[in-house]
């Protein structure tokens, strides 16, 4: 008797379950599915750390081939260097000392693609024209006509 008790008390709970996950209330107050990386990071020689969007502050150390999306930051350490590679071919290589967050990146119908130079050293390439690559400092913002730019943020 013992058994039957616990088989329908569980038939019992995983009804309540079912409903649950079927009810539209409990599918609003699921987490959205992530963005599309808007890149990835395709170097990484000595310390090289990166802050997902939603953790701005907390550091973690970056992976070979790591995805990034908007508002991702990226961070190298002293004697350290990383390089990016976003979807719409635009290069940046970091030098050590330097802070990065992903703004925007250009789409087939998006505006252009913006990067965020907090501070350190940066090289900026695309090889689209058309991408309208603006790269923001704390100081100031530039619009890159050239297809490569060296910035660095004192």
């Amino acid at each position: 008797m013992f058994n039957c008790r616990v088989v329908i008390y569980g038939v019992i709970a995983l009804g309540f379950l079912a409903a649950e996950l079927a009810s539209p209330v409990s599918a609003q107050t699921r987490p959205p599915a992530p963005a599309n990386p808007q890149g990835k990071i395709v170097l990484i020689q000595g310390h090289v750390d990166s802050a997902a969007s939603g953790g701005q502050d907390q550091w973690s150390p970056a992976r070979l081939f790591q995805p990034l999306f908007v508002s991702d930051r990226v961070r190298t350490l002293s004697a350290s260097r990383s390089a990016i590679l976003f979807i719409d071919e635009t290069q940046v290589k970091l030098n050590a000392g330097a802070v990065l967050t992903v703004q925007q990146i250009k789409t087939t119908s998006g505006t252009a693609t913006t990067l965020n130079l907090l501070e350190g050293e940066g090289w900026f390439r695309t090889k689209i024209s058309s991408s309208g690559l603006t790269t923001k400092t704390p100081r100031t913002a530039a619009y890159i006509l050239s297809p490569e730019n060296d910035l660095l943020v004192p």
